[in-house]
Protein backbone atom coordinates (compact mmCIF):
# COMPACT_ATOMS: atom_id res chain seq x y z
CA UNK A 1 0.00 0.00 0.00
CA UNK A 2 1.62 3.63 -1.20
CA UNK A 3 1.60 6.29 1.77
CA UNK A 4 0.18 9.37 0.09
CA UNK A 5 -0.86 12.81 0.29
CA UNK A 6 -3.09 14.24 -1.59
CA UNK A 7 -1.89 18.62 -1.83
CA UNK A 8 -4.36 21.28 -3.44
CA UNK A 9 -2.00 23.81 -4.57
CA UNK A 10 -1.95 27.85 -4.56
CA UNK A 11 -3.56 27.43 -7.65
CA UNK A 12 -6.47 25.76 -7.18
CA UNK A 13 -5.22 22.10 -8.76
CA UNK A 14 -3.91 18.95 -7.00
CA UNK A 15 -1.61 16.75 -7.11
CA UNK A 16 -0.63 13.35 -4.95
CA UNK A 17 2.49 12.64 -3.80
CA UNK A 18 4.19 9.73 -2.28
CA UNK A 19 4.86 10.34 1.48
CA UNK A 20 8.06 8.20 1.97
CA UNK A 21 9.34 9.80 -1.51
CA UNK A 22 7.53 12.82 -2.11
CA UNK A 23 7.92 11.65 -6.03
CA UNK A 24 4.26 13.08 -7.55
CA UNK A 25 2.57 10.28 -8.46
CA UNK A 26 -0.28 12.00 -10.59
CA UNK A 27 -1.10 15.51 -10.95
CA UNK A 28 -4.48 16.66 -11.81
CA UNK A 29 -3.49 19.62 -14.34
CA UNK A 30 -1.54 16.55 -16.05
CA UNK A 31 -5.03 14.08 -16.21
CA UNK A 32 -7.66 14.90 -19.32
CA UNK A 33 -10.13 13.12 -17.22
CA UNK A 34 -9.60 14.63 -14.50
CA UNK A 35 -9.25 18.26 -15.91
CA UNK A 36 -12.91 17.60 -17.98
CA UNK A 37 -14.74 16.78 -14.90
CA UNK A 38 -12.78 19.78 -12.87
CA UNK A 39 -10.92 21.89 -14.46
CA UNK A 40 -13.04 25.15 -14.22
CA UNK A 41 -12.92 24.47 -10.23
CA UNK A 42 -10.68 26.43 -8.12
CA UNK A 43 -10.42 23.21 -5.50
CA UNK A 44 -10.21 23.92 -2.15
CA UNK A 45 -9.71 21.26 0.89
CA UNK A 46 -13.40 21.25 0.63
CA UNK A 47 -12.91 19.19 -2.75
CA UNK A 48 -10.79 16.66 -1.23
CA UNK A 49 -13.23 13.68 -1.10
CA UNK A 50 -14.19 13.87 -4.13
CA UNK A 51 -10.81 13.87 -5.62
CA UNK A 52 -10.26 10.80 -3.60
CA UNK A 53 -13.11 9.61 -5.11
CA UNK A 54 -12.08 10.00 -8.56
CA UNK A 55 -8.39 8.48 -8.06
CA UNK A 56 -10.17 5.19 -6.75
CA UNK A 57 -12.44 5.45 -9.76
CA UNK A 58 -9.74 5.84 -12.19
CA UNK A 59 -7.86 3.44 -10.15
CA UNK A 60 -5.14 5.41 -9.25
CA UNK A 61 -5.29 4.66 -5.49
CA UNK A 62 -7.56 2.07 -4.08
CA UNK A 63 -10.07 2.17 -1.47
CA UNK A 64 -7.22 1.55 1.07
CA UNK A 65 -4.70 4.25 0.52
CA UNK A 66 -7.31 6.27 -0.57
CA UNK A 67 -9.05 5.57 3.27
CA UNK A 68 -5.12 6.57 4.63
CA UNK A 69 -4.15 9.39 2.70
CA UNK A 70 -3.44 12.83 4.48
CA UNK A 71 -4.63 16.28 3.20
CA UNK A 72 -2.01 19.14 2.66
CA UNK A 73 -2.55 22.60 0.94
CA UNK A 74 0.28 24.93 -0.50
CA UNK A 75 0.63 28.10 0.47
CA UNK A 76 1.42 30.59 -1.99
CA UNK A 77 5.18 30.11 -1.15
CA UNK A 78 5.16 26.97 -3.05
CA UNK A 79 5.38 25.12 0.62
CA UNK A 80 2.85 22.60 1.40
CA UNK A 81 1.44 22.56 4.75
CA UNK A 82 -0.58 19.84 6.62
CA UNK A 83 -4.08 20.67 6.90
CA UNK A 84 -6.07 17.34 7.99
CA UNK A 85 -5.95 13.80 8.34
CA UNK A 86 -8.53 13.08 6.14
CA UNK A 87 -11.13 10.35 7.95
CA UNK A 88 -13.58 8.96 5.57
CA UNK A 89 -17.33 8.81 6.92
CA UNK A 90 -17.75 5.39 7.29
CA UNK A 91 -15.07 5.36 9.73
CA UNK A 92 -16.50 8.26 11.61
CA UNK A 93 -19.95 7.42 12.30
CA UNK A 94 -19.62 7.46 15.83
CA UNK A 95 -19.34 11.33 15.88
Amino acid sequence: MKLVELVITATGGAILEDKITSAVLWSGDDDPDFMEEFGEDFLTPDDFEDVLEYLVDEGILTDEEANAAELSEEETDGEAKPTAEFIPAEKNEDT
